[in-house]
């Protein structure tokens, strides 16, 4: 949502789309390209489609920091980043001579000198293997490629400052390799420098202050995984990661965050469906085919219809393991592992903002906000920018690729089959929902998958998403409601970005209308996540008598059709409440909004 395809980055899913110039949301895209270059063989360029913003250059760039003739890079203007941890810290550079491993240490690691030593042979194994031609990394120039080896901090900092040196879809993929590699350097310097568990003294950096090489390392590998998607590292990443979850049980460091078996499961009240979402009961794919056929026939005008399918993920491991979040902490190495997430109940509120944080640190705060009263307080205060956790914005892991970056947590869910179904769409417009990304032989890709994680409270704003999605939900429950497309103009799409969104993103895919207050304004009806803003002689609810909420209500209403006359008493739509085990099908182009009622876990499946 915040987005339309082909305008800004993509971040969608249970409802959210991507609505940030930042990379920590428009990364997908750009490595997708990349990976297609490589294999086609091509030479890596940044996308050329033009997109918001305008590059300037920057004559401070350091002349050793260029591409090469074949491949220029985008013009230079950084632009001011979000909340991000600064680029990763980096021992001396003497470490970096310390003889490489000449072969992997016998048996799986069980102590802190036997990991550390399968670390080395793992990074410095997988940097010294000469890379193919069309990797992006080798049209930087030589001088570039030696401060790679050289000074990897000096490098990283410089691939940073490209990440916002241009609208997002121009950033050249050399700049993420450069950044990912970067990384892996710092992250062999510091092992080769130090055990496992040596606090350094003399560090500074304020986001690794007092933590150990082992956190230090994980932080640097996490910051690419979020940032690039690790481009051309993934396997290395994914085994240093996997190296460490095996071997963690076994080494002499104190959990960093504690959790309960369960996650809370006090809810916010959930309104009455009043046009309920239709059910299937059946959810096998034949069914659901069917189904689809029968609505578009009964509503040509807009095409196949939403459809919630209970009992549909009844054989989903990760329906009883994602209850626990003492599983997810395991999963995240203690809590370690860096995630991004949103600040603020929504993202056009004003005040919205992004951040990235242990997940240890997003889920202490999550948990407290759902109503765990086993929390100290200190635990959140821990960690990579726990800082940026406070208690006025609420924060929302969004439309993250979780389940790409923690890989265990893949193995607990299945593809839903009705992603594999075809969606008829409108009347006279079959052929412009066919899938063009399929392959030659018919066969489609397989879905986007996102992860949304977040205490009660958190919103996804009136919004249509460029692809049809199967919205499953893991833990808790969501509210929705959907309009139909045809219902867009009453829901006054919005131009520009608002509160926490770039003012030159177009969001015409994201409504101005606030269902919440559509539900007091227009259907007479309170509920507990919206409350009118700046209206003068309100009262609260029941104070005043039932003559007393009329008139309330009545000011709310009148107001509302002064600044959206065109939506109607009887505008469509339908709602509901998505429960555990449940999931729910959304066409493209269908209007959605979803407020979490509880601790909530969702997977969103995209597709054409």
């Amino acid at each position: 949502m915040g987005y339309l395809k082909g305008e800004a980055p993509e971040r969608t899913g249970d409802s959210d789309s991507g609505h940030s110039t930042s990379p920590l949301l428009w990364t997908r895209d750009i490595v997708t390209s990349a990976r297609e270059a490589s294999a086609e063989g091509a030479s890596p360029n940044h996308r050329n489609d033009d997109s918001h913003g305008t590059a300037k250059d920057n004559s401070e760039r350091s002349s050793t920091i260029t591409s090469t003739p074949a491949s220029p890079s985008p013009s230079l203007a950084p632009t001011a980043p979000i909340s991000l941890p600064s680029p990763f810290p980096s021992p001396a550079s003497t470490a970096m001579t310390t003889p490489p491993p000449t072969a992997p240490p016998a048996g799986p690691p069980t102590d802190i000198p036997s990991t550390r030593s399968t670390l080395i042979f793992l990074l410095t194994k997988a940097l010294s293997t000469p890379r193919p031609p069309s990797d992006p990394l080798l049209s930087l120039s030589p001088a570039t490629l030696t401060l790679l080896k050289r000074d990897p901090e000096s490098a990283s900092k410089a691939a940073y400052s490209q990440l916002y040196a241009a609208s997002w879809r121009k950033v050249n993929p050399c700049w993420l390799r450069l950044y990912t590699d970067a990384a892996c350097h710092v992250a062999l310097a510091l092992l080769r420098a130090h055990p496992l568990d040596y606090i350094d003294p003399t560090n500074t950096d304020p986001t690794t202050y007092g933590r150990d090489v082992l956190t230090r390392v994980i932080h640097a590998l996490d910051r690419v995984a979020v940032m690039t998607a690790a481009l051309g590292r993934e396997t290395l990443i994914a085994a240093v990661m996997a190296t460490l979850r095996n071997a963690l049980p076994h080494l002499p460091f104190p959990a960093p965050y504690t959790a309960p078996d369960h996650f809370p499961t006090s809810t916010l009240p959930a309104p009455q469906a009043r046009r309920p979402i239709p059910r299937l009961l059946d959810p096998d794919l034949p069914t659901f085919q069917s189904y689809l056929t029968r609505s578009a026939a009964a509503h040509p005008a807009t095409g196949a219809s939403p459809v919630l399918i209970p009992h549909a993920l009844t054989h989903w491991p990760a329906l009883h393991r994602w209850r626990n979040p003492q599983y997810w902490l395991a999963l995240t190495l203690g809590g370690r592992r860096l995630v991004p997430v949103e600040l603020g109940r929504s993202y056009v509120d004003d005040g919205w903002g992004q951040t990235v944080v242990e997940f240890g640190a997003f889920l202490a705060r999550a948990l407290r906000d759902a109503g765990w009263e086993g929390m100290d307080g200190k635990e959140e205060g821990k960690g990579v920018g726990s800082g940026a956790l406070d208690d006025a914005r609420t924060p929302y892991l969004a439309q993250h690729d979780l389940l790409r970056q923690i890989e265990p947590l893949r193995d607990d869910v299945l593809i839903p089959d009705a992603c594999f179904a075809s969606v008829p769409g409108p009347r006279g417009a079959e052929a412009e929902a066919k899938d063009d990304d399929g392959d030659e032989d018919g066969e489609a890709p397989l879905p986007t998958l996102n992860t949304w994680l977040g205490p009660p409270g958190t919103i996804s704003p009136l919004h249509f998403d460029p692809h049809h999605n199967i919205l499953a939900q893991v833990v808790g429950s969501k509210y929705l409601r959907l309009y139909p497309p045809s219902a867009g103009k009453a829901l006054y799409p919005r131009t520009k970005g608002v509160g926490g969104v770039d003012v030159d993103v177009d969001m015409s895919n994201t409504g101005s209308v606030d269902v919440g207050e559509v539900m007091w304004a227009v259907e007479g009806r309170r509920v507990v996540w919206w409350e009118p803003l700046g209206e003068e002689g309100d009262g609260e609810e029941g104070e005043e008598g039932e003559d007393g909420d009329e008139d309330e209500q009545a000011r709310a209403r009148r107001r509302f059709k002064q600044k959206f006359p065109l939506y109607e008493d009887d505008t469509p739509y339908i709602e509901g409440v998505l429960r555990e085990g449940e999931c729910l099908f959304i066409p493209r182009g269908w209007w959605h909004y979803v407020v979490a009622l509880g601790a909530s876990c969702s997977v969103s499946y995209w597709w054409d």
